[in-house]
């Protein structure tokens, strides 16, 4: 997996902003913006939710990363 264009992620006041180079700003839960920036390191689904499991212990990662990547996927910004 890989996001086709260039973003950053911004923490602002109670909620979490990706900017994505051509489609502009998307606002995100912290662990969606932290998965959204796995994403550019890490190239597989299963490795991408052993690390959030690491991060984010309490959470159910393979529903967490399943939706951020349908979300970005319907916007077409994963190649």
């Amino acid at each position: 997996m890989l996001i086709n264009q260039r973003f950053k992620i911004r923490k602002d006041i109670g909620k979490w902003l990706v900017y994505f180079e051509d489609d502009g700003p998307v606002e995100m839960s912290e662990m969606s913006a932290v998965i959204t920036s796995l994403i550019g390191e890490i190239k597989s689904k299963d490795e991408l939710i052993k690390t959030v499991i690491n991060k984010y212990p309490k959470c159910n990662p393979t529903e967490e990363v399943d939706k951020v990547v349908n979300a970005l996927q319907k916007m077409n910004l994963l190649s």
